[in-house]
């Protein structure tokens, strides 16, 4: 079972894939992702998914030596909004030291 991750951090959702080949080698494939967002509150489950495949159906990702880096940003329906976590509380100003006029 895969570990919760908070909706807080999810700033970006991106699949990033690199491969690494030896000689000429190609991979052909698609990917699925689901994110589930579950609100123990009221124990409702909202899911949102994306995938490689685009429209017609044809191979979302096509990867060999020359080309070995994907990229796919999440393009749907909004995620669940959450209340923004409370902001650091900055740290004491201290006011400037004196600099030497030769340092200036």
């Amino acid at each position: 079972m895969p570990h919760p991750v908070s909706l807080d951090d999810i700033v970006l959702p991106v699949v990033d894939i690199h491969i690494l080949t030896h000689g000429n080698s190609r991979w052909i494939f698609d990917y699925t992702v689901t994110f589930t967002f579950d609100d123990h509150t009221t124990n409702e489950h909202t899911s949102f998914t994306f995938s490689s495949k685009d429209d017609a159906g044809l191979p979302g990702v096509i990867l060999d030596q020359d080309n070995n880096q994907h990229f796919g940003v999440y393009q749907g329906p909004s995620f669940p909004t959450v209340a923004a976590r409370p902001a650091a509380r900055p740290e004491k100003m201290q006011p400037p030291r004196n600099v030497p006029s030769s340092a200036r």
